[in-house]
């Protein structure tokens, strides 16, 4: 059985889900990758998309801004490892190399990969959720909203 952390977040929206969604797994990229439980995940793949490009071009102006040059490095490392994020609604199988999946709850029986971070946007059956759960590693993260 996995030591998952439980968070609870709110946003209303599709499109507010999916920019929380974005500034959150921005955190989490060094923990490993991601995968989004939603009902529409082709929808909310290309919004995530959206909100991530916004997020590189903002990093990139304030890098632009900065004058300490320690601080000017570490936000130019920042970007490049957001622009090189792979987002899909694709499997995992489909694209191995991708950094968040946005899948439904029934595209979960097919699929065991670890993730580091687990987003639940909707509904989810309890027995397909443990089984996802009880194969992350320890100290992973669920969070629902």
């Amino acid at each position: 059985m996995s030591l998952a952390y439980v968070e609870y977040r709110s946003a209303s929206g599709h499109n507010a889900i999916a920019h929380d969604i974005t500034l959150h797994a921005w955190s989490r990229l060094e923990f490993g990758k991601s995968l989004v439980i939603t009902t529409d995940p082709d929808n909310a793949c290309y919004a995530m998309q959206k909100h991530w490009q916004r997020l590189c071009r903002r990093l990139a102006d304030v890098r632009i801004d900065t004058d300490t040059p320690a601080r000017m490095i570490a936000l130019s490392k920042q970007v490049a490892r957001l622009q090189q994020t792979q987002i899909t609604s694709l499997l995992p199988s489909d694209r191995p190399q991708a950094d968040i999946f946005l899948l439904t709850a029934q595209n979960l029986d097919d699929l065991l990969p670890e993730f580091a971070t687990l987003y639940i946007t909707c509904e989810v059956p309890h027995t397909v959720l443990n089984t996802v759960v009880e194969a992350m590693p320890a100290k992973s993260l669920v969070v629902m909203y």
